[in-house]
């Protein structure tokens, strides 16, 4: 009855997962516990994308853009993504994916009063706008003297490399947003993509990533990381400003809390169990956020209630007993 009443809730859900989840059976649902470790190397990342590019080189084209061509490349690049970096550089530059910016474009990365000692030094007038002053420069100076106050020109994206990223802006996000558990990262993302007809959104990707795993754990009787696949999905839901069902999620997440499941067959003491304070601060500050009175927050919570503790196979008090727990706490 637990795996079915998840099922339903997460399919159902109005925030819904592409069609891959539903046609996918319980039995056949996995997680990688370390598909993005430090110390091991998906195999995925020295796979080519259809453009030719392997995916780190993809999240490089978004990095360079506006770097300095001096710039150190961070290590997660070679460490994470299998990239040998100067080689990856020369690559995008060779087959246009990136460039070096021009004179104007050059002259964007200096700073205010950068500009304006340049145009003092040569007698030029001070006042003006960013644009103004650049404008100011290029109308008065030889091309041959601004190049001597730029030492080192930035890079640019081509729009041959702004393809590439609009192709594969779910690799982008998901390297940014990644849950650092190994659910949702660039690999899984890859993966999870390559089985689909169609592409979905960054969040459906993220989403169905979550909604698997939390199956997955389901089934394992794991129920601190089943909590911790509920936070992962509130706090994608507050970034994308979905602040009442980030607030249902958190809810949900000090349901889970409370309820005395440890792994397996686990049991801990409602009094022993310490709520973490960001989850608390989670809740007062969309709590507030919405603006919402007693009454609707016991609305909510209830609506929590009744999502989450059907799923449960044990809680160690009853709905009202768990929200006056909240109330004392908040």
């Amino acid at each position: 009855m637990g795996l079915f009443n998840i099922l339903k809730r997460i399919v159902g859900k109005d925030k819904s997962a592409p069609k891959a989840l539903e046609e996918q059976s319980a039995s056949n649902v996995n997680v990688s516990e370390t598909a993005d470790s430090e110390t091991q190397l998906d195999p995925i990342y020295l796979e080519p994308l259809s453009n030719g590019l392997l995916p780190g080189e993809v999240l490089l084209i978004d990095w360079m853009d506006g770097k300095d061509t001096n710039s150190n490349i961070p290590d997660y690049f070679s460490d994470r993504y299998g990239l040998d970096p100067e080689t990856s550089v020369a690559k995008l530059r060779e087959e246009a994916f990136m460039t070096e910016a021009g004179l104007v474009e050059s002259l964007q990365s200096f700073k205010v009063p950068e500009l304006k000692d340049i145009l003092r030094q040569n007698e030029l007038k001070v006042s003006g706008k960013k644009q103004e002053l650049i404008d100011r420069l290029m109308d008065y100076l030889d091309e041959a003297v601004i190049h001597n106050y730029i030492q080192q020109k930035p890079f640019k994206r081509t729009s041959k490399g702004q393809q590439a990223l609009d192709d594969y802006d779910y690799i982008v996000s998901a390297h940014k947003n990644e849950s650092k558990d190994g659910i949702y990262n660039m690999g899984e993302a890859i993966k999870y993509v390559s089985q689909l007809d169609y592409q979905p959104s960054n969040s459906e990707i993220s989403w169905a990533l979550f909604q698997n795993a939390l199956v997955t754990h389901y089934q394992n009787q794991d129920f601190r990381s089943y909590r911790n696949v509920y936070h992962h999905m509130a706090q994608q839901l507050q970034r994308e400003e979905d602040f009442e069902n980030a607030l249902l999620y958190y809810l949900e997440i000090f349901i889970i809390d409370l309820s005395g499941l440890e792994n397996g067959d686990g049991l801990e003491s409602p009094e022993r169990v310490q709520i973490v304070p960001g989850i608390i601060n989670n809740i007062e500050n969309l709590y507030a956020k919405l603006d919402l009175d007693k009454e609707s927050i016991q609305d909510l919570f209830g609506q929590a209630w009744e999502n989450v503790s059907s799923s449960l196979p044990f809680h160690s008090l009853d709905q009202e007993a768990c929200f006056q727990r909240l109330l004392a706490t908040l």
